[in-house]
């Protein structure tokens, strides 16, 4: 009976034991497959987060722009990309290492701009100047104007820097002649042309890089009838005077290259049709006047 019963309790022993060890082993597998469940939603998530999504990686074409956003196209030359993709900190140092009368790019610009008008005045091709700021890069674009040229030759010129020497930006013919002008957007790096044989035709470009590109062309023709265009597409008149004002009221006064001096013109668009006054005037300097402003 004795046995019986001491066999009995080794038994319940082993068996307790061996229970306790199958439970143990459980529970590590169930925190196994909870960590491994945790880990493989935690790798989802992370993967999830830097997927792109097919149109923010360009797998979905954009649709074309309307007209009537076309400033906003424009806008492409914006201040913020001016410092190309530098810190402020650097944009900041180019720009004062660039700033007239100080270090190697003002005496580079100052040569340059006083070789080029002696060479213009010598040739007879200007006898008036003057330095502007088309954009912000604190180096100044050098404007030269002939008081007596011939009317079927260039009498505006605008000369930037390209490295250490000038170059020439562009010329024009005789201010008014069939309605010719050259003006500019000051520190906005955008140039407005007009003037054409039969009818009128506006020429908005920026400077990038010391080259002219072209932001938008408006013009009308008055031949038999009249049509107007944006660049070689045909459109209404209404949408011609809407992308006009859009365009220019962003941009506020500009600065007219007159024959005998710089004059400052405001717009106003009553109506939606622009109306320009005359402000005030700046003359040119002479030659002599330039070779001092440049000492």
């Amino acid at each position: 009976m004795r046995r019986k019963l001491l066999a009995f309790m080794m038994g319940c022993s082993i068996a307790a034991v061996a229970f306790t060890g199958c439970g143990s082993s459980g529970g590590s597998g169930e925190k196994k497959a909870e960590t491994a469940a945790s880990t493989e939603e935690t790798v989802k998530e992370d993967s999830g987060a830097g997927e792109v999504k097919g149109d923010e990686a360009g797998g979905t074409e954009a649709a074309a722009p309307s007209k009537e956003a076309l400033k906003a196209e424009t806008s492409g030359f914006d201040k913020a990309s001016e410092s190309g993709g530098q810190t402020e900190e650097a944009a900041g140092s180019d720009a004062s290492a660039e700033k007239p009368g100080s270090g190697d790019a003002a005496s580079a610009y100052k040569q340059a701009y006083l070789d080029k008008a002696n060479e213009l005045d010598s040739a007879g091709d200007a006898d008036q100047f003057a330095l502007i700021f088309l954009d912000e890069d604190q180096v100044p674009e050098l404007v030269a104007v002939s008081s007596k040229g011939a009317y079927d030759v260039d009498q505006v010129f605008i000369y930037t820097m390209a490295g250490d020497k000038s170059e020439l930006l562009l010329s024009d013919v005789c201010p008014g002649l069939e309605g010719h002008q050259v003006s500019y957007y000051e520190g906005q790096g955008v140039i407005r042309r007009q003037g054409a044989a039969a009818g009128e035709r506006y020429v908005y470009d920026t400077v990038d890089g010391g080259k002219l590109v072209p932001m938008l062309t408006l013009s009308y023709v008055n031949i038999a009838e009249e049509k107007y265009f944006m660049d070689e597409e045909e459109i209404s008149e209404d949408t011609f005077y809407e992308m006009m004002t859009d365009f220019e009221s962003s941009y506020g006064d500009r600065v007219a290259l007159e024959l005998d001096s710089m004059k400052t013109i405001s717009a106003s668009f009553d109506n939606g049709i622009p109306t320009y006054t005359d402000g005030e005037t700046k003359p040119y300097m002479s030659l002599e006047e330039l070779k001092a402003e440049l000492k």
